[in-house]
Formats: C-alpha cells, structure tokens, sequence
C-alpha cells in the first residue's frame, strides 16, 4: 500500500483513525487514519488497538517495541496519551458523579460498596497529585457524603486534600 504506515522499532507514533473499526483482511485489519494513510496491524495487535475504544478522530498511541536481537520477535504496544485520558475523565465524571450522589437501592448497594473499595484502595496507594480534577470532585463529594465507610488512612488522605484545596482556593486556583 502506497500511504501505508511503517512503525520503526522503539519510535512511538501519535495517530488517530477515520474509522476505529477497521477493515479485516485474511490475517491482517486495517484502519484508515484520520491523515489519509493506513496502519496495517495483526489480528493480535488490531484487538488491543479496539481494547481502547476509541471514537473516529481521537488520537492513540502506538509502538513497535523490540529489543534488536536478530530473530527475536518485535510486539506492539497501544495506549492512550494522557490527554486523551484527560478528556475522557472530564467527559465521565460528571455522569460519575451524578449515579454516586443518587442514594443506593438494595439491590445497587453492593455495587456501591465495590465502587467505595476501589476509590479506598485508589486512594491509599496513588499520590493525590496524580488525580484530574474531576476524579478529585469526584471523591471529595463520595467522602463528604459517607466517610464512616473508609479507613482511617484513607480519611487522613482525604484531610489532607481538603487542606490542599483550601489552600488552593486562598491563593485562587479554581479547583
């Protein structure tokens, strides 16, 4: 294929797809990109790219990664950049936020209560700087709801970002 993309080994390429779907061939599928080229992938490769769900236009990393072995096989990565992931979270969390602030029925409480042990553990092992704003709102609003739920380090986490959002508000930040 004349405007077919070639991956270099170890060099990640920043792309975007007209249509996430692809087009299968015998063993191959390929995607048409949103700059009017073509990734050719394997099958294996073409189910992690559709493992990120992306929607037509937004932008994916991919990486053929291989460690120059002659005869040693190369593999492909996918990921989304961290805006993308940014974009998505803004997108999600206030749908999130508004199915936590509805009170649970009987029959939602136990997916309640996983949600409340992801966010625990979430929280006692990821610094608070990693969080988007939005995942912040997001369990300041859960923990301000119910904190008799969590775990004392976890409340302690939840102090300190309120501490760290006080101070924020003093010095006019706008989270």
């Amino acid at each position: 294929m004349p405007n077919s993309i070639h991956l270099s080994p170890n060099i990640p390429l920043r792309l975007a797809l007209l249509d996430p779907s692809g087009v299968p061939e015998d063993f191959r599928v390929h995607f048409p990109t949103s700059d009017g080229r073509v990734l050719t992938l394997d099958r294996k490769a073409a189910v992690a790219l559709n493992l990120l769900d992306l929607e037509p236009g937004e932008p994916f990393m991919i990486c053929k990664d291989w460690d120059g072995e002659q005869g040693h096989p190369s593999r492909i990565r996918v990921w989304l950049p961290a805006e993308t992931e940014q974009e998505r979270a803004a997108v999600e969390a206030p749908e999130l936020e508004c199915q936590l602030a509805r009170p649970l029925d009987p029959e939602n409480q136990l997916a309640g209560l996983m949600v409340l042990g992801y966010l625990e553990e979430l929280l006692s092992a990821s610094p608070r700087e990693s969080y988007t704003k939005p995942e912040m709102l997001v369990i300041l609003n859960l923990l301000k709801n119910d904190q008799s739920v969590f775990a004392p380090e976890v409340l302690e986490q939840y102090e300190a970002i309120c501490a760290d959002i006080e101070c924020d508000q003093a010095e006019g930040s706008d989270l």
